[in-house]
């Protein structure tokens, strides 16, 4: 048996030019859906899409069309679009679901269009977190919805635009030590200069001397204990650090002595360190600046092409003058040590060390040192390879020596949660991804 198909009943128009329409609209809109869509059995959205207008009237009829056709096409589900481009520094444009709204806004002819609008972002916008900001917060303006949703579509264009330049991997191992780029150039000089990737430098010319006040009274602590599979590989770094010049076995009184603490790094390896917050009481802080990042920012205006330096065991690249060395004894299993270069631990290390580099790449075009970093950069690839050459003699004449597996030639680079390209600046994507899994 066929089924019966009702027919739609007479139903009274709406009337949108007289006063209250906004509570008028509401009710009659409800009643519609209940009296005509649901006891006719009407559950397409074509159907009730004709219907609404058939039943609304001319005027209403006369509002709809005067939007821009566009905006009758379903709603975008960006953020993002394929001609969006997110150039640090500048204004991002965003064609997509922000600018559908705010068309709406400016040819919407209701009584109140930020209201109305705002409740079709509230009721149909596929964006879940503009939608949940005005649900959550009623008396979030209309303005202000509008420009939460276009700072999310920027974030998402950022990270989009990171993704698609491979910015995401910065760091890799010995094969990421040249580009594409300027990878015959970069080989040429890593050859060239190979004196500076071999063995563990020292500054030439230059004393470490730590600040004591000798009123604080000495601690000596005795060794910690460490578990019986672990002392090898302690034994191990001792000993290589040792051979290189970094320790040597004190001799005389030992009023300071500081315990060992191992940790073990991404590599496997056992990196040791030594616990001085006692010993750091008496020794004398050096208050030296280090750049920020809105420096940075001005030194690196318009440079396109970028490597980073990582000089070798950095610290124990600078040495202790022998006045200073004997606040650094620390105690093992195997006996007492201590240091004859820079180590972690000292309060001062990191100011001392980025003065010291400071001024020992001083003058050079296209360098500057973070900390244990150097990053040097030109606005081309030629101007980029003068300095990177200009920076390895400077290394050279210095005695400072480089990591091979950590330094990365013609590559964007990351800092402070930036990352700085030929695109300009940009956001980690690591460093934004808890936000925009929000």
């Amino acid at each position: 048996m066929a089924a019966i198909q009702l027919q739609p009943p007479p139903y009274e128009p709406f009337d949108c030019r007289s006063e209250g329409k906004n509570v008028r609209w509401t009710k009659w809109l409800r009643r519609l859906e209940c009296n005509v869509f649901n006891g006719c059995g009407i559950v397409n959205a074509l159907q009730k899409k004709g219907l609404l207008l058939m039943y609304g009237g001319s005027n209403l009829n006369d509002i709809v069309d005067s939007f821009d056709q566009q905006l009758l096409e379903p709603i975008p589900e960006i953020p993002g679009s394929e001609n969006q481009t997110a150039v640090p520094g500048k204004q991002a444009r965003v064609p997509g679901l922000t600018s559908h709204y705010v068309t709406r806004q400016k040819t919407c002819q209701f009584a109140e269009p930020n209201a109305e609008v705002k409740s079709q972002i509230i009721m149909g916008c596929r964006l879940d977190k503009v939608r949940d900001k005005g649900l959550s917060d009623p008396d979030v303006t209309l303005d202000k919805l509008l420009q939460y949703a276009r700072n999310l579509e920027v974030t998402h264009a950022h990270s989009k635009a990171i993704k698609s330049q491979g910015l995401a991997d910065i760091t890799s191992t010995q094969a990421s030590l040249v580009n594409a780029i300027g990878r015959r150039n970069a080989e040429q000089l890593v050859s060239e200069y190979s004196d500076l990737f071999t063995v563990l430098g020292k500054l030439k010319d230059y004393n470490v001397h730590l600040h004591i006040d000798e009123t604080v009274q000495p601690v000596a602590q005795t060794h910690r204990r460490f578990p019986f599979h672990v002392r090898k590989d302690l034994e191990a770094q001792l000993q290589a650090d040792e051979d290189l010049g970094v320790l040597q076995r004190p001799t005389g009184p030992t009023p300071w002595v500081s315990p060992v603490v191992c940790v073990t790094k991404k590599n496997g390896k056992l990196r040791v360190c030594i616990d001085m917050r006692c010993a750091n009481m008496a020794i004398k802080r050096e208050r030296h600046s280090t750049p920020t990042i809105n420096e940075l920012v001005n030194d690196l205006n318009g440079a396109t092409v970028f490597s980073k330096l990582d000089l070798n065991q950095g610290y124990n690249q600078l040495e202790l003058d022998e006045a200073s060395r004997y606040i650094t004894k620390f105690a093992t299993h195997v006996g007492l040590r201590q240091f004859t270069r820079l180590n972690f631990g000292i309060c001062s290390a990191a100011e001392v060390f980025q003065e010291a580099i400071r001024q020992a790449l001083a003058g050079l075009k296209g360098g500057i040192n973070l900390s244990d970093n150097m990053l040097v950069f030109g606005t081309d690839q030629t101007a980029h390879d003068e300095n990177l050459r200009a920076a390895f003699q400077r290394l050279r004449e210095k005695g400072l020596t480089l990591s091979k597996k950590k330094c990365e030639f013609n590559k964007p680079f990351e800092f402070f949660g930036h990352i700085f390209s030929n695109a300009g600046l940009a956001a980690d994507p690591s460093k934004i991804q808890a936000i925009l899994e929000i």
